[in-house]
Formats: C-alpha cells, structure tokens, sequence
C-alpha cells in the first residue's frame, strides 16, 4: 500500500475517533454529566487542534462553553464560547449559530 495512502487512513481514523469522543461529550451534556462530557470533548479539541479542523474546534468550544455555563462557572463559559464564535466568525459559519452564540455570551 502507497505510503500516502497510509496516511490519509490514518488522518481519516483518527479524524472519526475525534468525531466519537465529541459525540459521546454531546450526549452526557444533557444528561447533566458535565465532568465526563468535558473529558471527552477535551479529548476530541486535542485531536481537532492536531488536524487543524476549525469547524471541528468551533464546535466543541461551543460545546465546552456550555458545560461551564451549566456548571455555574461563568468566565470559563464565557472563554469558551468567545473563542467558538471568533472562530465561527473567521470560518464564516451560519450567521444563526453566530447570533446564538453572541446571544449566550451577553448571558453572561
């Protein structure tokens, strides 16, 4: 098997294992299982950062955000959801998401 082969496998891997942890973390959060849901999209921001993937990393800020807005700690919160929506905004995401996100952050 061709060497680049390889590693575009190996990218697609561990692409979709970052795809599973934030999952996971997307399904405790409303279980109200903050901890655990922040040890798994941790996890997947790790694997995000290493790949570059900002729509991936936009997302699980988003995500983290709202874990420690849940939790009552609101500066983390707000860190977390600041950086998804300039991260949005770079990536020019959806203007809905945009305004969520500036709507949670005036929350705040």
């Amino acid at each position: 098997m061709p060497k680049r082969w390889l590693c575009l496998r190996r990218h697609a891997l561990i692409g979709g294992i970052s795809i599973v942890e934030e999952n996971i973390g997307e399904v405790l959060l409303p279980e109200g299982k903050y901890d655990e849901a922040i040890k798994y999209l941790n996890e997947a921001l790790i694997i995000n950062l290493k790949q570059d993937n900002k729509d991936g990393i936009s997302q699980i800020y988003s995500d983290l955000g709202l874990c420690y807005l849940y939790k009552k700690h609101n500066v983390t919160a707000l860190n977390y959801l600041q950086q998804a929506l300039n991260l949005g905004i770079a990536n020019q995401l959806d203007g809905d998401r945009a305004e969520a996100l500036t709507a949670i952050a005036q929350y705040l």
